[in-house]
């Protein structure tokens, strides 16, 4: 059984697993000084594109892809390529042109959620214009990513450059959820809280907690919202859903047809990998996984770090402890996620750890007490 993975950058999060299941692990990658491409059975370095990819997997015969994609320029590309190799009966653990274009585009998907009924902060679209919409104001580049040309207006409208989409700031608690879809089977994860819309610093950079201490009708019907979507657009591999949540009331604010950065929270807390879910899923053996256990999962930024052995990955008695780094950061060396049967045991696991590591605790315990306080305010 051959997999064609596509991208090395999220490659360790599967290399492993894929080799125990007896899988033979054909990686791509088009950046030569990459990490972790030694990891595959076999390696070929391409140019950017996925053109390169669809040639190796009809060439080598392979029996699904699973791209490892964690951005959205290359996704119109990944969903051609899905289209081209499914019609030769090679499955892409991926979601199609559809999708893509809806969740790429900031507009189309505000689009989609009203179409469907799903709360969203009220909206317009304005071009070399000031907005019509009272402070304070969300601005947005209608396809930016990672937080990215995204800014916040909170007593005057400016007049925008381009064509933007605007839309209501709303205070509450930034909250994500992952969902896997495959062959018309849609299976939402567990929410995780991100923090305050308030707070300036961009999500990758706080602790973040899961799962978000929302209340059961809530959380129900976000999940409940999420899956209309995933359906109507016809979505699939792993969906990531970014939403705020104030007390009894939530806003859709966009989606991400990608693996998402909250996926070592996911698994922490619920003992589901969605990574690892699409390689079961391009090699015929994927089945709907139900959460039976959820435990209480923390990940932070390790700040200042002088040893980094103490926070390589674990599994030692049950402990979950996973460490993944930062390239080209000097002041954070990577982030680390724990759990426990509390927060409060998670939050003791951390602190040992980042004891170990000589990184900066007090940090760590200042951003815990933030996130409770903020927990408390919103949810």
């Amino acid at each position: 059984m051959k997999v064609l993975f596509v991208g090395a950058r999220l490659f360790r999060d599967v290399a492993e697993y894929a080799a125990s299941t007896g899988i033979y692990r054909i990686l791509t990658e088009s950046n030569p000084e990459s990490r972790d491409w030694d990891l595959a059975d076999e390696v070929h370095f391409v140019p950017r594109g996925m053109a390169h990819p669809a040639r190796i997997a009809l060439e080598r015969g392979v029996d699904g892809v699973v791209p490892l994609i964690g951005v959205d320029d290359p996704l119109p590309e990944v969903a051609e390529m899905k289209e081209m190799l499914e019609e030769e009966g090679i499955p892409v653990a991926a979601s199609g042109p559809r999708g893509v274009q809806t969740g790429v585009n900031k507009i189309e998907a505000k689009r989609a959620f009203e179409e469907l009924n799903i709360p969203t902060p009220e909206w317009e679209v304005v071009e070399d214009d000031r907005p019509r919409m009272r402070p304070p104001l969300v601005v947005k580049d209608p396809r930016s990513q990672a937080g990215i040309n995204v800014d916040v207006y909170e007593r005057s409208a400016p007049r925008v450059h381009g064509r933007r989409l605007v839309e209501e700031f709303i205070e509450g608690a930034e909250v994500s959820i992952e969902v896997l879809s495959w062959n018309g089977e849609v299976v939402p994860l567990v929410p995780v809280f991100k923090g305050s819309t308030l707070d300036d610093d961009h999500p990758i950079d706080r602790m973040r907690m899961a799962p978000a201490p929302l209340d059961e009708s809530v959380e129900r019907g976000i999940k409940r919202c999420a899956v209309k979507l995933v359906k109507r657009l016809g979505l699939e591999g792993t969906i990531d859903f970014d939403v705020v949540v104030r007390e009894d009331e939530f806003w859709f604010l966009e989606f991400n047809p990608r693996p998402s950065g909250t996926r070592y929270m996911t698994s922490g807390c619920s003992g589901i990998w969605p990574l690892r879910e699409l390689v079961d899923m391009v090699v015929d053996r994927w089945r709907p996984p139900r959460v039976r256990k959820v435990w209480h999962a923390i990940e932070c930024p390790v700040w200042n770090a002088s040893r980094r052995e103490p926070l390589r990955e674990m599994f030692d008695g049950g402990v979950y402890h996973v460490f993944y780094e930062y390239y080209g950061r000097v002041d954070v060396a990577g982030r680390i996620a724990v759990r426990g049967e509390s927060f409060k045991e998670a939050f003791e696991r951390l602190r040992s750890a980042f004891k170990a590591a000589g990184a900066n605790l007090k940090l760590a315990e200042k951003e815990f007490e933030l996130r409770l306080r903020e927990a408390s305010r919103f949810l």
